[in-house]
């Protein structure tokens, strides 16, 4: 069964299949949640190239989502356990069907250095006070510095797994982070390198489009591994996704485009070589003749709907 099957079973609204060739598999999103969940599967975690992890990235941040990553081949993945590779946090399949099922597993995951175990911050200080411990009590109960206590405590330092153990121990299991998708963006690094926006954009209907979105006060973010070409977030509210229709392309990758569009609680503007104005609950379509005479009213008009 793939994962948007696994995922539909759960509640959830899902577009794309497992084996897509862009850089996400299938995004989706239950009624009641406004985070969107970004999934790849990959058969080795190495499959993960940078370019793709880039991608996912950029999608995270333009949809409001959880981006994951699936690792089909990981025999030697510890149940339970979240790797990193470029940032992004990659689960075994197992791991992911417990998450669906609401199964409670503490947050582990591997960075430089170690494994370590997600503290919650506030509930920590919140029970150290409670039994008028002091960051000192604290610090030899564990075998740490005051400092790395305090660290703890403001959620700028985790705990080795030995240190967890004696946390839990010593204050009980809810100081430590349940893995769900949500608080997996806690350990998810979405920085990129730092590139020029217009170099990345050949196409010059695309680049036009990019600058009336930047004039607007759009926060733009590029792809060339996924179905649309550009999405933007207008007053971080309103999401545009933009797709210029070659014409090759055909009708399904219009209705994947729009489909995208309303599982993220997104508006489509697509741009067709030829035909008709046309407008959908969660989509406005343009032929390139009425786009280039009217480019900024047009977009004004999608983010306005």
């Amino acid at each position: 069964m793939g994962i948007e099957q696994l995922l539909r079973n759960a509640g959830y609204r899902a577009v794309g299949k497992q084996g897509s060739p862009y850089a996400f598999d299938v995004i989706a999103r239950k009624h009641d949640s406004s985070r969107t969940l970004i999934l790849k599967c990959v058969e080795e975690i190495r499959d993960l190239s940078p370019k793709t992890a880039l991608e996912l990235k950029r999608a995270s941040k333009a949809f409001d989502g959880s981006v994951v990553v699936v690792n089909e081949g990981a025999p030697g993945q510890i149940e339970g356990l979240v790797q990193k590779r470029y940032g992004i946090p990659v689960i075994s399949p197992n791991t992911f069907k417990k998450m669906l099922r609401g199964e409670k597993l503490p947050l582990i995951y591997t960075s430089r250095g170690g494994i370590y175990v997600k503290l919650r911050a506030s509930i920590l200080r919140k029970r150290r006070k409670e039994l008028r411990l002091s960051l000192g009590d604290v610090a030899r109960e564990l075998g740490v510095s005051r400092r790395a206590v305090l660290e703890y405590e403001k959620g700028k330092m985790d705990a080795s797994l030995n240190v967890a153990c004696k946390l839990e121990e010593l204050m009980g299991g809810d100081v430590i982070e349940n893995l769900t998708f949500e608080s997996l963006e806690g350990i998810t690094d979405l920085s990129e390198p730092a590139t020029t926006p217009g170099k990345e954009v050949k196409d010059e209907v695309l680049l036009n489009l990019l600058k009336t979105l930047e004039k607007l006060g759009c926060k733009s973010y590029i792809f060339s591994k996924t179905p649309f070409e550009l999405a933007s977030k207008y007053k971080s509210l309103v999401k545009l996704i933009v797709k210029k229709l070659k014409g090759e392309e055909s009708e399904d990758v219009e209705e994947l485009i729009i489909d995208l569009a309303e599982v993220t609680g997104s508006k489509a503007f697509i741009i067709t070589p030829e035909g008709e104005k046309k407008e959908h609950e969660h989509a406005l379509i343009v032929p390139f003749s009425e786009f280039r005479n009217k480019a900024e009213d047009l977009v004004r008009q999608a983010l306005e709907q």
